[in-house]
Protein backbone atom coordinates (compact mmCIF):
# COMPACT_ATOMS: atom_id res chain seq x y z
CA UNK A 1 0.00 0.00 0.00
CA UNK A 2 1.04 3.60 -0.58
CA UNK A 3 0.03 7.10 0.42
CA UNK A 4 0.54 10.00 -1.95
CA UNK A 5 -0.30 13.68 -1.58
CA UNK A 6 -0.54 17.00 -3.32
CA UNK A 7 1.46 20.12 -2.58
CA UNK A 8 1.81 23.53 -4.16
CA UNK A 9 0.55 27.10 -4.21
CA UNK A 10 -3.02 28.01 -3.26
CA UNK A 11 -5.55 27.69 -6.09
CA UNK A 12 -3.21 25.65 -8.28
CA UNK A 13 -5.80 22.90 -8.66
CA UNK A 14 -4.72 20.37 -6.02
CA UNK A 15 -8.17 19.45 -4.72
CA UNK A 16 -9.68 19.26 -8.22
CA UNK A 17 -6.75 17.08 -9.31
CA UNK A 18 -7.46 14.66 -6.45
CA UNK A 19 -11.13 14.57 -7.41
CA UNK A 20 -10.13 13.72 -10.99
CA UNK A 21 -7.83 10.93 -9.73
CA UNK A 22 -10.18 9.45 -7.13
CA UNK A 23 -13.71 10.72 -7.77
CA UNK A 24 -13.69 12.09 -4.21
CA UNK A 25 -13.79 15.77 -3.21
CA UNK A 26 -11.31 15.91 -0.33
CA UNK A 27 -12.58 19.25 1.07
CA UNK A 28 -14.36 17.84 4.12
CA UNK A 29 -15.00 21.02 6.10
CA UNK A 30 -17.97 23.29 5.32
CA UNK A 31 -15.67 26.28 5.76
CA UNK A 32 -13.40 24.90 3.04
CA UNK A 33 -16.28 24.53 0.61
CA UNK A 34 -17.42 28.07 1.36
CA UNK A 35 -13.95 29.53 0.87
CA UNK A 36 -13.14 27.39 -2.12
CA UNK A 37 -9.75 26.40 -0.71
CA UNK A 38 -8.34 23.68 1.50
CA UNK A 39 -7.43 24.84 5.01
CA UNK A 40 -6.89 21.46 6.67
CA UNK A 41 -5.96 18.00 5.50
CA UNK A 42 -8.35 16.18 3.20
CA UNK A 43 -8.27 12.48 2.38
CA UNK A 44 -9.24 10.29 -0.55
CA UNK A 45 -8.08 7.11 -2.29
CA UNK A 46 -8.10 5.19 -5.55
CA UNK A 47 -7.12 1.73 -6.77
CA UNK A 48 -4.26 0.88 -9.11
CA UNK A 49 -4.60 -1.67 -11.94
CA UNK A 50 -3.39 -4.42 -9.60
CA UNK A 51 -6.21 -3.71 -7.15
CA UNK A 52 -3.93 -2.03 -4.60
CA UNK A 53 -5.39 0.95 -2.78
CA UNK A 54 -3.44 4.20 -2.93
CA UNK A 55 -4.34 6.76 -0.29
CA UNK A 56 -4.29 10.46 -1.14
CA UNK A 57 -3.73 13.40 1.20
CA UNK A 58 -4.81 16.86 0.08
CA UNK A 59 -2.84 19.62 1.79
CA UNK A 60 -3.63 23.34 1.97
CA UNK A 61 -1.67 25.65 -0.31
CA UNK A 62 -2.30 28.95 1.43
CA UNK A 63 0.73 30.26 3.34
CA UNK A 64 -1.29 30.69 6.54
CA UNK A 65 -1.81 26.93 6.69
CA UNK A 66 1.79 25.86 6.13
CA UNK A 67 1.76 23.85 9.39
CA UNK A 68 -1.14 21.77 8.08
CA UNK A 69 0.84 21.24 4.89
CA UNK A 70 3.80 19.85 6.86
CA UNK A 71 1.41 17.63 8.84
CA UNK A 72 0.07 16.18 5.60
CA UNK A 73 3.46 15.69 3.94
CA UNK A 74 5.31 13.77 6.66
CA UNK A 75 4.15 10.25 5.75
CA UNK A 76 3.96 10.48 1.95
CA UNK A 77 5.51 7.89 -0.33
CA UNK A 78 5.05 10.23 -3.28
CA UNK A 79 4.16 13.93 -3.62
CA UNK A 80 2.55 15.66 -6.59
CA UNK A 81 4.09 19.14 -6.62
CA UNK A 82 1.46 21.07 -8.58
CA UNK A 83 2.12 24.21 -10.62
CA UNK A 84 -0.75 25.92 -12.46
CA UNK A 85 0.06 26.49 -16.13
CA UNK A 86 -1.49 29.96 -16.02
CA UNK A 87 0.43 31.02 -12.92
CA UNK A 88 3.84 29.32 -12.81
CA UNK A 89 6.23 28.74 -9.91
CA UNK A 90 5.05 30.77 -6.89
CA UNK A 91 6.22 31.40 -3.32
CA UNK A 92 4.20 28.57 -1.81
CA UNK A 93 5.43 26.24 -4.55
CA UNK A 94 8.93 27.11 -3.36
CA UNK A 95 8.08 26.61 0.33
CA UNK A 96 6.28 23.33 -0.30
CA UNK A 97 9.18 22.05 -2.38
CA UNK A 98 11.59 22.74 0.49
CA UNK A 99 9.23 21.01 2.92
CA UNK A 100 9.15 17.91 0.71
CA UNK A 101 12.93 17.93 0.53
CA UNK A 102 13.42 18.46 4.27
CA UNK A 103 10.91 15.70 5.11
CA UNK A 104 12.69 13.37 2.68
CA UNK A 105 9.60 12.44 0.64
CA UNK A 106 11.16 9.82 -1.68
CA UNK A 107 9.25 10.68 -4.88
CA UNK A 108 8.30 14.20 -5.95
CA UNK A 109 6.55 14.45 -9.33
CA UNK A 110 6.03 17.81 -11.04
CA UNK A 111 2.42 18.13 -12.22
CA UNK A 112 1.49 21.14 -14.34
CA UNK A 113 -2.24 21.67 -13.87
CA UNK A 114 -4.80 23.69 -15.87
CA UNK A 115 -3.04 23.07 -19.18
CA UNK A 116 -6.37 23.63 -20.90
CA UNK A 117 -6.00 27.36 -20.06
CA UNK A 118 -2.72 27.99 -21.92
CA UNK A 119 -1.26 27.51 -25.37
CA UNK A 120 1.33 24.82 -26.11
CA UNK A 121 4.02 27.52 -26.30
CA UNK A 122 3.17 28.85 -22.82
CA UNK A 123 3.08 25.29 -21.49
CA UNK A 124 6.60 24.60 -22.80
CA UNK A 125 7.88 27.86 -21.29
CA UNK A 126 6.36 27.02 -17.91
CA UNK A 127 7.78 23.50 -18.13
CA UNK A 128 11.28 24.78 -18.78
CA UNK A 129 11.05 27.29 -15.93
CA UNK A 130 9.85 24.87 -13.28
CA UNK A 131 12.40 22.27 -14.43
CA UNK A 132 15.15 24.64 -13.34
CA UNK A 133 13.46 25.49 -10.06
CA UNK A 134 13.01 21.79 -9.24
CA UNK A 135 16.65 21.04 -10.07
CA UNK A 136 17.85 23.91 -7.86
CA UNK A 137 16.09 22.46 -4.82
CA UNK A 138 16.12 18.68 -5.30
CA UNK A 139 19.36 18.47 -7.33
CA UNK A 140 17.93 15.79 -9.59
CA UNK A 141 16.00 15.61 -12.83
CA UNK A 142 12.22 15.82 -12.37
CA UNK A 143 9.45 13.74 -13.93
CA UNK A 144 7.02 16.30 -15.39
CA UNK A 145 3.49 15.81 -16.70
CA UNK A 146 0.86 18.36 -17.74
CA UNK A 147 -2.79 17.59 -16.90
CA UNK A 148 -6.24 19.10 -16.96
CA UNK A 149 -8.46 17.96 -14.12
CA UNK A 150 -11.36 19.78 -15.73
CA UNK A 151 -11.18 17.94 -19.08
CA UNK A 152 -9.53 14.79 -17.79
CA UNK A 153 -6.55 15.15 -20.10
CA UNK A 154 -3.57 13.01 -19.05
CA UNK A 155 -5.23 11.95 -15.77
CA UNK A 156 -4.86 8.27 -16.65
CA UNK A 157 -1.29 8.94 -17.76
CA UNK A 158 -0.62 10.56 -14.37
CA UNK A 159 -2.02 7.50 -12.60
CA UNK A 160 0.30 5.28 -14.64
CA UNK A 161 3.30 7.51 -13.85
CA UNK A 162 2.45 7.33 -10.13
CA UNK A 163 2.16 3.51 -10.30
CA UNK A 164 5.50 3.12 -12.08
CA UNK A 165 7.40 5.45 -9.74
CA UNK A 166 5.96 3.85 -6.61
CA UNK A 167 6.93 0.38 -7.85
CA UNK A 168 10.56 1.55 -8.03
CA UNK A 169 10.60 2.56 -4.34
CA UNK A 170 10.08 -0.20 -1.81
CA UNK A 171 8.50 1.04 1.41
CA UNK A 172 10.95 0.61 4.31
CA UNK A 173 9.77 -2.02 6.77
CA UNK A 174 10.54 -1.55 10.46
CA UNK A 175 10.03 -3.64 13.57
CA UNK A 176 7.20 -1.56 15.01
CA UNK A 177 4.13 0.26 13.67
CA UNK A 178 3.64 3.97 14.26
CA UNK A 179 1.31 6.75 13.23
CA UNK A 180 1.09 10.42 14.05
CA UNK A 181 -2.45 11.50 14.91
CA UNK A 182 -3.98 14.01 12.52
CA UNK A 183 -7.62 13.73 13.61
CA UNK A 184 -9.17 12.87 16.99
CA UNK A 185 -12.88 12.58 17.67
CA UNK A 186 -15.39 10.51 19.58
CA UNK A 187 -18.38 8.61 18.28
CA UNK A 188 -21.37 7.66 20.37
CA UNK A 189 -21.25 3.98 21.19
CA UNK A 190 -17.66 3.61 19.99
CA UNK A 191 -15.55 5.99 22.07
CA UNK A 192 -12.30 7.58 20.97
CA UNK A 193 -11.35 7.41 17.29
CA UNK A 194 -8.04 8.62 15.85
CA UNK A 195 -6.76 8.72 12.29
CA UNK A 196 -3.31 8.87 10.74
CA UNK A 197 -0.93 7.42 8.18
CA UNK A 198 0.39 4.03 9.29
CA UNK A 199 4.14 3.57 8.85
CA UNK A 200 6.74 1.08 10.06
CA UNK A 201 5.06 -2.31 10.21
CA UNK A 202 1.63 -3.93 10.27
CA UNK A 203 -1.01 -3.08 12.86
CA UNK A 204 -3.81 -5.37 14.05
CA UNK A 205 -6.95 -5.28 16.13
CA UNK A 206 -6.32 -5.93 19.83
CA UNK A 207 -2.76 -4.59 19.56
CA UNK A 208 -1.50 -2.61 22.55
CA UNK A 209 0.15 0.69 21.73
CA UNK A 210 1.72 3.52 23.70
CA UNK A 211 0.77 7.18 23.24
CA UNK A 212 3.92 9.29 22.92
CA UNK A 213 4.77 11.57 24.69
CA UNK A 214 1.80 10.93 27.02
CA UNK A 215 3.17 7.43 27.78
CA UNK A 216 -0.32 5.97 28.23
CA UNK A 217 -1.13 2.49 26.98
CA UNK A 218 -4.11 2.05 24.66
CA UNK A 219 -5.71 -0.92 22.97
CA UNK A 220 -6.90 -1.05 19.36
CA UNK A 221 -10.54 -2.03 19.62
CA UNK A 222 -11.42 -1.80 15.93
CA UNK A 223 -9.40 -0.87 12.86
CA UNK A 224 -10.46 0.69 9.57
CA UNK A 225 -8.51 1.26 6.36
CA UNK A 226 -10.16 3.44 3.73
CA UNK A 227 -13.60 3.17 5.34
CA UNK A 228 -13.58 -0.64 5.54
CA UNK A 229 -13.19 -2.52 8.81
CA UNK A 230 -10.15 -4.81 8.72
CA UNK A 231 -8.34 -7.15 11.09
CA UNK A 232 -4.94 -5.73 10.19
CA UNK A 233 -3.40 -3.01 8.04
CA UNK A 234 -0.06 -2.68 6.29
CA UNK A 235 2.09 0.44 5.82
CA UNK A 236 1.77 2.84 4.12
CA UNK A 237 -1.95 3.15 4.69
CA UNK A 238 -4.53 5.63 5.94
CA UNK A 239 -6.16 4.12 9.04
CA UNK A 240 -8.76 4.96 11.65
CA UNK A 241 -8.44 3.34 15.08
CA UNK A 242 -11.09 2.97 17.74
CA UNK A 243 -8.94 2.91 20.90
CA UNK A 244 -9.58 2.32 24.59
CA UNK A 245 -7.57 3.35 27.64
CA UNK A 246 -7.51 7.09 27.04
CA UNK A 247 -9.95 10.00 26.87
CA UNK A 248 -10.38 12.21 23.83
CA UNK A 249 -9.39 15.21 25.99
CA UNK A 250 -6.03 13.58 26.76
CA UNK A 251 -5.03 13.45 23.11
CA UNK A 252 -4.05 16.09 20.61
CA UNK A 253 -2.88 16.29 17.05
CA UNK A 254 0.79 15.47 16.81
CA UNK A 255 0.81 12.72 19.43
CA UNK A 256 2.14 9.42 18.13
CA UNK A 257 0.98 5.84 18.60
CA UNK A 258 3.61 3.11 18.53
CA UNK A 259 4.73 -0.01 20.37
CA UNK A 260 6.25 0.29 23.83
CA UNK A 261 9.62 -1.04 22.63
CA UNK A 262 9.80 1.19 19.57
CA UNK A 263 12.48 3.81 19.03
CA UNK A 264 10.09 6.68 19.77
CA UNK A 265 10.88 9.01 22.64
CA UNK A 266 9.35 12.12 24.07
CA UNK A 267 11.95 14.85 24.56
CA UNK A 268 12.08 18.55 25.38
CA UNK A 269 15.74 18.90 24.45
CA UNK A 270 17.39 17.49 21.34
CA UNK A 271 20.57 17.76 19.29
CA UNK A 272 19.93 18.22 15.58
CA UNK A 273 21.75 18.39 12.27
CA UNK A 274 20.40 21.37 10.29
CA UNK A 275 20.61 21.55 6.52
CA UNK A 276 21.86 24.52 4.56
CA UNK A 277 19.01 26.43 2.96
CA UNK A 278 18.50 27.91 -0.55
CA UNK A 279 21.83 26.78 -2.01
CA UNK A 280 25.22 25.43 -1.05
CA UNK A 281 26.74 28.86 -0.53
CA UNK A 282 24.12 30.08 1.97
CA UNK A 283 24.68 28.60 5.41
CA UNK A 284 21.86 27.57 7.70
CA UNK A 285 22.86 30.12 10.36
CA UNK A 286 21.96 32.95 7.99
CA UNK A 287 18.31 31.89 8.28
CA UNK A 288 18.06 30.21 11.69
CA UNK A 289 19.57 32.66 14.18
CA UNK A 290 21.51 31.48 17.19
CA UNK A 291 19.67 31.66 20.56
CA UNK A 292 16.45 32.70 18.80
CA UNK A 293 12.96 31.21 18.93
CA UNK A 294 11.82 28.93 16.11
CA UNK A 295 8.90 26.60 15.42
CA UNK A 296 9.63 22.97 14.78
CA UNK A 297 7.31 20.74 12.74
CA UNK A 298 7.66 16.98 12.40
CA UNK A 299 5.03 14.34 11.82
CA UNK A 300 1.75 16.10 12.53
CA UNK A 301 3.31 17.89 15.51
CA UNK A 302 4.27 21.53 15.82
CA UNK A 303 5.79 23.39 18.77
CA UNK A 304 8.04 26.32 19.62
CA UNK A 305 11.63 26.08 20.72
CA UNK A 306 14.90 27.96 21.06
CA UNK A 307 17.90 27.00 18.93
CA UNK A 308 21.50 27.07 20.19
CA UNK A 309 24.25 26.21 17.72
CA UNK A 310 27.17 24.10 18.89
CA UNK A 311 30.06 25.90 17.26
CA UNK A 312 29.79 27.48 13.81
CA UNK A 313 28.58 24.46 11.84
CA UNK A 314 25.26 22.74 11.38
CA UNK A 315 24.94 21.00 14.76
CA UNK A 316 22.33 22.70 16.96
CA UNK A 317 20.74 22.06 20.33
CA UNK A 318 17.01 22.85 20.39
CA UNK A 319 15.14 23.32 23.67
CA UNK A 320 11.43 22.77 23.05
CA UNK A 321 8.44 24.30 24.80
CA UNK A 322 6.86 20.87 25.35
CA UNK A 323 7.72 17.21 25.00
CA UNK A 324 7.93 16.24 21.35
CA UNK A 325 7.30 12.61 20.20
CA UNK A 326 10.08 11.68 17.80
CA UNK A 327 12.52 9.02 16.63
CA UNK A 328 16.23 9.11 15.85
CA UNK A 329 17.13 10.58 12.46
CA UNK A 330 13.60 11.96 12.07
CA UNK A 331 13.38 14.77 9.51
CA UNK A 332 11.71 18.05 10.48
CA UNK A 333 11.05 21.57 9.25
CA UNK A 334 11.83 24.87 10.95
CA UNK A 335 9.28 27.64 10.60
CA UNK A 336 9.25 31.29 11.54
CA UNK A 337 7.48 31.54 14.94
CA UNK A 338 3.88 32.60 14.35
CA UNK A 339 4.60 33.21 10.68
CA UNK A 340 4.51 31.21 7.47
CA UNK A 341 8.14 31.28 6.27
CA UNK A 342 10.16 28.07 6.01
CA UNK A 343 13.50 28.83 7.66
CA UNK A 344 15.13 25.47 7.23
CA UNK A 345 15.05 21.79 8.09
CA UNK A 346 17.10 19.05 9.61
CA UNK A 347 17.04 15.73 11.40
CA UNK A 348 17.14 14.60 15.02
CA UNK A 349 20.49 13.09 16.03
CA UNK A 350 20.19 12.98 19.85
CA UNK A 351 17.42 12.93 22.46
CA UNK A 352 17.64 14.49 25.89
CA UNK A 353 19.80 17.01 27.72
CA UNK A 354 23.58 16.76 27.63
CA UNK A 355 26.08 18.36 29.99
CA UNK A 356 28.38 21.02 28.57
CA UNK A 357 31.19 18.47 28.58
CA UNK A 358 29.09 16.02 26.54
CA UNK A 359 27.97 18.77 24.15
CA UNK A 360 31.63 19.58 23.50
CA UNK A 361 32.26 15.89 22.93
CA UNK A 362 29.30 15.81 20.54
CA UNK A 363 30.87 18.68 18.61
CA UNK A 364 34.07 16.63 18.28
CA UNK A 365 31.99 13.84 16.75
CA UNK A 366 30.13 16.19 14.38
CA UNK A 367 32.13 15.15 11.25
CA UNK A 368 30.46 11.73 11.61
CA UNK A 369 26.90 13.12 11.73
CA UNK A 370 26.16 13.72 8.02
CA UNK A 371 26.87 10.05 7.18
CA UNK A 372 24.82 8.51 10.03
CA UNK A 373 21.47 7.09 8.96
CA UNK A 374 20.98 3.52 10.23
CA UNK A 375 20.00 2.36 13.76
CA UNK A 376 23.46 0.81 14.08
CA UNK A 377 24.92 4.28 13.45
CA UNK A 378 22.88 5.65 16.36
CA UNK A 379 24.20 2.91 18.66
CA UNK A 380 27.72 3.83 17.54
CA UNK A 381 27.07 7.52 18.27
CA UNK A 382 25.80 6.61 21.75
CA UNK A 383 28.85 4.46 22.34
CA UNK A 384 31.36 7.12 21.29
CA UNK A 385 29.58 9.86 23.22
CA UNK A 386 28.77 8.01 26.46
CA UNK A 387 31.43 5.30 26.38
CA UNK A 388 28.98 2.46 26.97
CA UNK A 389 25.44 1.42 26.03
CA UNK A 390 23.15 -1.26 27.51
CA UNK A 391 22.73 -4.24 25.22
CA UNK A 392 19.31 -5.28 23.97
CA UNK A 393 17.81 -7.17 21.03
CA UNK A 394 17.76 -3.86 19.15
CA UNK A 395 21.44 -3.00 19.67
CA UNK A 396 23.51 -3.12 16.49
CA UNK A 397 26.93 -1.70 15.57
CA UNK A 398 28.65 -1.24 12.21
CA UNK A 399 30.93 -4.18 11.42
CA UNK A 400 33.76 -1.75 10.73
CA UNK A 401 33.82 -0.85 14.46
CA UNK A 402 34.11 -4.44 15.71
CA UNK A 403 37.67 -4.03 17.02
CA UNK A 404 36.78 -0.95 19.10
CA UNK A 405 33.84 -2.53 20.97
CA UNK A 406 34.19 -4.62 24.14
CA UNK A 407 31.22 -6.58 25.49
CA UNK A 408 31.16 -6.45 29.27
CA UNK A 409 28.20 -8.22 30.87
CA UNK A 410 24.99 -6.45 29.74
CA UNK A 411 26.95 -3.53 28.26
CA UNK A 412 28.91 -2.70 25.15
CA UNK A 413 31.90 -0.47 25.93
CA UNK A 414 33.94 1.71 23.61
CA UNK A 415 37.55 0.51 23.90
CA UNK A 416 39.22 3.97 24.28
CA UNK A 417 36.68 4.90 26.96
CA UNK A 418 37.11 1.58 28.75
CA UNK A 419 40.88 1.96 28.89
CA UNK A 420 40.43 5.45 30.34
CA UNK A 421 38.10 4.14 33.08
CA UNK A 422 40.54 1.35 33.89
CA UNK A 423 43.39 3.83 34.28
CA UNK A 424 41.25 6.04 36.54
CA UNK A 425 40.43 3.07 38.77
CA UNK A 426 44.10 2.10 38.98
CA UNK A 427 44.98 5.66 40.01
CA UNK A 428 42.23 5.71 42.64
CA UNK A 429 43.59 2.46 44.10
CA UNK A 430 46.94 4.22 44.67
CA UNK A 431 45.39 6.58 47.23
CA UNK A 432 46.58 6.11 50.84
CA UNK A 433 44.36 3.43 52.28
CA UNK A 434 43.10 2.41 48.83
CA UNK A 435 39.52 3.13 47.78
CA UNK A 436 36.25 1.32 48.40
CA UNK A 437 34.51 0.01 45.28
CA UNK A 438 31.39 2.08 46.05
CA UNK A 439 33.52 5.23 46.27
CA UNK A 440 35.19 4.45 42.96
CA UNK A 441 31.79 4.04 41.28
CA UNK A 442 30.72 7.40 42.69
CA UNK A 443 33.84 9.19 41.47
CA UNK A 444 33.41 7.68 37.98
CA UNK A 445 29.64 8.42 37.96
CA UNK A 446 28.98 4.85 36.82
CA UNK A 447 26.70 2.09 38.05
CA UNK A 448 28.21 -0.16 40.70
CA UNK A 449 27.51 -3.23 38.53
CA UNK A 450 29.48 -1.86 35.58
CA UNK A 451 32.35 -0.74 37.81
CA UNK A 452 32.57 -4.20 39.39
CA UNK A 453 32.87 -5.74 35.89
CA UNK A 454 35.68 -3.35 34.99
CA UNK A 455 37.38 -4.06 38.32
CA UNK A 456 37.08 -7.80 37.66
CA UNK A 457 39.10 -7.36 34.48
CA UNK A 458 41.74 -5.29 36.26
CA UNK A 459 42.09 -7.92 39.00
CA UNK A 460 42.49 -10.65 36.36
CA UNK A 461 45.19 -8.53 34.73
CA UNK A 462 46.83 -8.17 38.20
CA UNK A 463 46.74 -4.37 37.93
CA UNK A 464 44.86 -4.01 41.24
CA UNK A 465 43.69 -6.24 44.06
CA UNK A 466 40.64 -6.20 46.30
CA UNK A 467 40.62 -6.74 50.06
CA UNK A 468 37.33 -6.39 51.94
CA UNK A 469 35.78 -4.45 49.00
CA UNK A 470 38.71 -2.00 49.03
CA UNK A 471 40.99 -1.63 46.02
CA UNK A 472 44.78 -1.49 46.32
CA UNK A 473 47.75 -1.68 43.99
CA UNK A 474 48.74 -5.36 43.58
CA UNK A 475 52.04 -4.91 45.43
CA UNK A 476 50.55 -3.31 48.57
CA UNK A 477 48.86 -4.85 51.58
CA UNK A 478 46.25 -2.99 53.58
CA UNK A 479 48.84 -2.16 56.21
CA UNK A 480 51.35 -0.97 53.60
CA UNK A 481 48.82 1.57 52.38
CA UNK A 482 48.46 3.20 55.80
CA UNK A 483 50.17 6.41 56.86
CA UNK A 484 52.53 6.33 59.84
CA UNK A 485 49.75 7.75 62.06
CA UNK A 486 47.36 5.05 60.82
CA UNK A 487 49.86 2.29 61.57
CA UNK A 488 50.46 3.65 65.08
CA UNK A 489 46.71 3.85 65.77
CA UNK A 490 46.18 0.29 64.52
CA UNK A 491 48.92 -0.96 66.85
CA UNK A 492 47.35 0.99 69.74
CA UNK A 493 43.92 -0.50 69.03
CA UNK A 494 45.33 -4.01 69.11
CA UNK A 495 47.29 -3.26 72.30
CA UNK A 496 44.27 -1.71 74.13
CA UNK A 497 42.00 -4.68 73.38
CA UNK A 498 38.52 -4.25 74.98
CA UNK A 499 39.33 -0.71 76.11
CA UNK A 500 39.77 0.35 72.48
CA UNK A 501 40.37 4.02 71.63
CA UNK A 502 38.06 6.83 72.63
CA UNK A 503 38.34 9.41 69.86
CA UNK A 504 37.43 12.41 72.02
CA UNK A 505 40.39 11.66 74.32
CA UNK A 506 43.01 11.50 71.58
CA UNK A 507 45.27 14.48 71.05
CA UNK A 508 47.05 13.15 67.98
CA UNK A 509 46.69 15.49 64.94
CA UNK A 510 44.82 13.76 62.11
CA UNK A 511 43.72 10.88 64.36
CA UNK A 512 40.02 11.31 63.59
CA UNK A 513 40.58 10.97 59.82
CA UNK A 514 42.96 8.02 60.27
CA UNK A 515 40.64 6.11 62.61
CA UNK A 516 37.74 6.51 60.20
CA UNK A 517 40.02 5.35 57.40
CA UNK A 518 40.88 2.25 59.42
CA UNK A 519 37.16 1.60 59.88
CA UNK A 520 36.55 2.11 56.16
CA UNK A 521 39.29 -0.41 55.38
CA UNK A 522 37.76 -2.95 57.78
CA UNK A 523 40.74 -2.89 60.16
CA UNK A 524 38.81 -1.10 62.90
CA UNK A 525 35.19 -0.94 64.02
CA UNK A 526 33.43 2.22 65.17
CA UNK A 527 30.89 1.32 67.85
CA UNK A 528 29.27 4.74 68.22
CA UNK A 529 31.46 7.18 66.27
CA UNK A 530 33.62 7.79 69.38
CA UNK A 531 34.67 4.35 70.64
CA UNK A 532 36.81 2.27 68.24
CA UNK A 533 37.98 -1.35 68.48
CA UNK A 534 40.41 -3.29 66.37
CA UNK A 535 38.44 -5.53 64.00
CA UNK A 536 39.81 -8.69 65.65
CA UNK A 537 38.89 -7.42 69.13
CA UNK A 538 35.33 -6.63 68.07
CA UNK A 539 34.87 -10.04 66.43
CA UNK A 540 36.17 -11.84 69.54
CA UNK A 541 33.89 -9.87 71.90
CA UNK A 542 30.87 -10.54 69.66
CA UNK A 543 31.57 -14.27 69.50
CA UNK A 544 32.28 -14.55 73.26
CA UNK A 545 29.08 -12.67 74.16
CA UNK A 546 26.75 -14.76 71.97
CA UNK A 547 28.51 -18.10 72.50
CA UNK A 548 26.16 -20.67 74.02
CA UNK A 549 23.01 -18.77 73.02
CA UNK A 550 20.49 -19.76 70.35
CA UNK A 551 18.25 -17.45 68.31
CA UNK A 552 15.37 -16.38 70.53
CA UNK A 553 17.33 -16.55 73.80
CA UNK A 554 17.31 -13.50 76.03
CA UNK A 555 19.96 -11.96 78.28
CA UNK A 556 20.26 -8.87 80.49
CA UNK A 557 23.03 -6.28 80.45
CA UNK A 558 24.45 -7.52 83.79
CA UNK A 559 24.55 -11.07 82.38
CA UNK A 560 26.42 -9.81 79.36
CA UNK A 561 28.89 -7.81 81.45
CA UNK A 562 29.66 -10.84 83.57
CA UNK A 563 30.09 -13.06 80.51
CA UNK A 564 32.75 -10.98 78.72
CA UNK A 565 34.07 -8.83 81.57
CA UNK A 566 33.13 -5.37 80.21
CA UNK A 567 31.92 -2.42 82.23
CA UNK A 568 28.62 -0.74 81.32
CA UNK A 569 30.65 2.09 79.65
CA UNK A 570 31.78 -0.39 76.96
CA UNK A 571 28.86 -2.82 77.09
CA UNK A 572 26.16 -0.38 75.92
CA UNK A 573 28.01 0.75 72.72
CA UNK A 574 28.80 -2.90 71.94
CA UNK A 575 25.16 -3.96 72.27
CA UNK A 576 24.02 -0.99 70.14
CA UNK A 577 26.48 -2.00 67.43
CA UNK A 578 25.24 -5.59 67.52
CA UNK A 579 21.69 -4.31 67.23
CA UNK A 580 22.49 -2.24 64.12
CA UNK A 581 24.08 -5.35 62.57
CA UNK A 582 20.97 -7.42 63.32
CA UNK A 583 22.49 -9.83 65.84
CA UNK A 584 20.26 -8.76 68.74
CA UNK A 585 17.20 -6.64 69.38
CA UNK A 586 16.11 -4.71 72.47
CA UNK A 587 13.18 -6.00 74.54
CA UNK A 588 12.84 -3.77 77.61
CA UNK A 589 15.89 -4.34 79.79
CA UNK A 590 16.79 -7.48 77.86
CA UNK A 591 18.41 -8.31 74.52
CA UNK A 592 16.94 -11.04 72.29
CA UNK A 593 19.38 -13.02 70.16
CA UNK A 594 18.37 -12.89 66.45
CA UNK A 595 21.32 -14.66 64.82
CA UNK A 596 24.78 -15.94 65.65
CA UNK A 597 28.13 -14.80 64.20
Amino acid sequence: MYVIGTSGHVDHGKTLLIEALTGINADRLPEEKERGMTIDLGFAHFTNPGGEIIGVVDVPGHERFIRNMVAGAWGLDCALLTVAADDGWMQQTEDHAWVLKYLKVPIVLLVITKIDLVSPEVFEAIKEDIYGEYWRIFEREPKILGVSAKSGKNIEELKELIYQELKKNEIPRERYPYLYLDRIFSKKGSGVIVTGTLKGSSLSKEDNLLVFPLMKEVKVRTLQAYYSEVDSAEPSCRVALNITGVKKEDLKRGYCLSSRNSQFQGATEIITYLYNYKNKENKIQEYVKNHKEIEMSAGTWNCKGVVHFLGTGNIARIILSESFPMYWNQPFCILQPGGSSILGGGRVVWFGALTKEKRNKFLELSPLIPSLSKPSDYNLLQLKLLGFVPLSQETRFPKSEKESIVLLGPWACYLPWLKDQEERIVQLALKPGGIKIEEAAGKLSLSLTLVRLIIGQLINQERIKEINSVLFPPSLTQTDSLSSIGKNLLNLLKKNGPEGITLSKLEIPGAQKELRNLARLGMAVSLDGNLFYAQETYQNLKEDLLKGFSPGDRFSIPQGKDKIGLTRKYMIPLLNKLETEGFVKRDGDFRVVLKLP
